[in-house]
């Protein structure tokens, strides 16, 4: 019981971020594989998130409009996970504190945020 509790504890702040948050960790990790070279075309997986967002707004029932999450939004928020990432040198400042602990999480709990990952595209990417 006390190892489930732990478990329990250290993960609440990471569930919070993915049910209001989900968009950030896809963010950082489209930064992650954009930087290590394994992504070549940022746009396509930027425009492959924003489609998964509109997919999820409209399984939840929300009421959007073609500028709802679109790529150019998309574009400004991978900004704000570039300026995370670099701490301050590249991107754009006006950075979220869901995007600070998303990145901060990739970095500390690795398994904790790909097993986040993970949900997000089976949920979302899915056909």
């Amino acid at each position: 019981m006390l190892i489930l509790t732990l478990y329990y504890k250290m993960l609440c702040p990471y569930i919070f971020y993915f049910i209001y948050k989900a968009k950030s960790c896809k963010l950082v990790h489209i930064y992650k594989k954009a930087s290590n070279g394994e992504i070549q075309d940022i746009n396509a997986e930027l425009s492959s998130l924003s489609k998964a967002l509109n997919k999820r707004a409209d399984l939840l029932g929300i009421h959007h409009d073609k500028k709802f999450r679109n790529l150019n939004g998309m574009k400004m928020m991978y900004q704000n996970v570039v300026y995370v990432a670099t701490n301050g040198k590249q991107g754009l400042s006006a950075v979220s504190h869901a995007i600070y602990a998303v990145y901060d999480m990739s970095q500390k709990s690795p398994d904790v945020f790909e097993m986040l990952l993970t949900e997000f595209n089976d949920r979302y990417h899915g056909n």
